[in-house]
């Protein structure tokens, strides 16, 4: 990793710290994890797809071509066809090396807070994104992981 990663990140969060925030309340907890810690979180992560598959919402019929044409396009960039059923699920695994990335950053809220304080997140993350982006930084957004094992947290 470059050298200046450190400065670039907490830079990006310093600025995203100034998202609106449903009665100020910054609801937002962010935790990044690299080197051993990440790859015991990477394990734990596989250790859990081993027992119980990634739960991806269903979405409203209105909206699920969408699902099927991102879709089309992501695999069909990787080679693999809508008749291919194992290629997919390999792909998605993925997700769960966090795509070779040498850092990880999580993002969570506590389960008590309502839609409201979800949305201030999603500003807040849309911040750092965008200031992460300008630095070289962000790559991937991913935001199925529920329920991460405490046995995985980084220590």
């Amino acid at each position: 990793m470059p050298g200046s990663w450190i400065s670039e990140t907490e830079e990006a969060l310093a600025l995203a710290q100034h998202a609106p925030s449903n009665s100020n309340i910054q609801p937002w907890r962010v935790m990044f994890v690299s080197g051993a810690a990440r790859d015991r979180l990477k394990d734990a992560l596989f250790s859990v797809t081993d027992h119980e598959a990634p739960h991806i919402p269903t979405l409203p019929k209105a909206f699920e071509h969408y699902r099927f044409e991102l879709g089309a396009q992501v695999y069909g960039s990787m080679g693999i066809t809508s008749a291919d059923t194992a290629r997919p699920a390999a792909a998605v695994m993925r997700n769960f090396e966090f795509f070779g990335a040498p850092l990880a950053g999580i993002v969570c809220m506590h389960r008590d807070l309502g839609p409201a304080d979800a949305v201030t997140v999603g500003m807040y993350l849309q911040t750092l994104m965008l200031a992460l982006t300008e630095r070289g930084w962000a790559r991937a957004w991913r935001s199925r992981w529920r329920g991460i094992p405490t046995s995985s947290a980084p220590s």
